[in-house]
């Protein structure tokens, strides 16, 4: 019975993310550390996922992760979600 409770939470909290928006190919991946590519810096944001937040940083081109967005409000619209969990 708890893990039919369980699974029933898990398989609604998926539901919620995806109706919001949350792009995990994008969010889930790694943090941006500004790309390794010395091109001049360009304000960029990226998806830290234990904080749950979007954070500003000085993008370098070649990202070599999904996880970089051109706003703050793309950021947080694929990545950002509240899940209740009672």
């Amino acid at each position: 019975m708890k893990l039919l409770s369980l699974s029933i939470v898990i398989i609604c909290a998926l539901q919620l993310q995806s109706v919001v928006g949350y792009n995990p190919a994008k969010c889930d991946d790694r943090r941006s550390n500004g790309g390794a590519c010395r091109k001049p810096p360009e304000d960029r944001w990226t998806f830290e996922k234990i904080h749950r937040k979007c954070v500003e940083i000085d993008f370098f081109g070649c990202p070599g992760t999904k996880n970089i967005f051109n706003s703050k409000s793309e950021c947080e619209n694929a990545c950002v979600y509240d899940v209740l969990v009672y």
